[in-house]
């Protein structure tokens, strides 16, 4: 489902209530909750697929926030776990990287530019990440400039038709899978490992 603002931007307004298609969608997850979730996707990017003897354009969110629906709260506005996104790897696996081209150095590279490595009492707020992104992937196919309080409106997503990275969002189900999550909280422990290790070895020296 096309959203038309990302819910951090408004967080006393609730999207789900008024949205008939967003609606059906969350109550189809909470029918199969133990193997699907809600995901939204920020920066949309469309990519051109020739697949069974047809062309046709793909949906890819760059950024995956997961909705958690709180037991102890239902029927209370979903809200995304986090302002901290995870990255789509797949999409990453198929953009300019700023290394080696292996996803997972990309994703460690990106992660600290963007301050996603910082301690806890030090993360970005969920706007300066997004800013961030652009700035830090200018070589990216940025069909729009993104603008996480103003979503791109002039047309709708199905119409459009030119491949790139646009200013969209998408509400979306996909089945859970403990390997993003653990993908995360292990990126982190890496960077942080690296340095301490770093640390270690400049102290040895001293």
């Amino acid at each position: 489902v096309a959203l038309s603002e990302l819910p951090f931007s408004r967080p006393g307004h609730d999207l789900w209530v008024t949205d008939r298609a967003v609606k059906k969608l969350v109550q189809k997850v909470r029918r199969e909750q133990t193997q699907l979730t809600l995901y939204i996707g920020y920066a949309v990017r469309l990519r051109p697929l020739f697949v069974r003897n047809q062309d046709e354009m793909r949906i890819e969110p760059v950024l995956l926030y997961p909705i958690e629906e709180r037991a102890d709260e239902p029927g209370a506005p979903l809200r995304p776990s986090s302002g901290i996104p995870l990255f789509n790897m797949e999409v990453l696996k198929t953009l300019p990287a700023a290394d080696s081209g292996n996803v997972i150095d990309e994703a460690i590279h990106l992660s600290e530019e963007l301050g996603l490595a910082n301690p806890e009492d030090d993360l970005p707020e969920w706007d300066e990440i997004v800013l961030r992104l652009q700035r830090c992937r200018p070589e990216w196919n940025w069909r729009e400039n993104l603008d996480p309080y103003a979503l791109s409106q002039t047309v709708p997503l199905a119409e459009l038709t030119a491949p790139g990275i646009y200013n969209r969002a998408v509400l979306f189900a996909g089945t859970r899978s403990p390997f993003t999550y653990g993908l995360k909280i292990e990126l982190r422990k890496l960077m942080r490992s690296e340095e301490h290790t770093s640390e270690l070895q400049s102290l040895r020296h001293l």
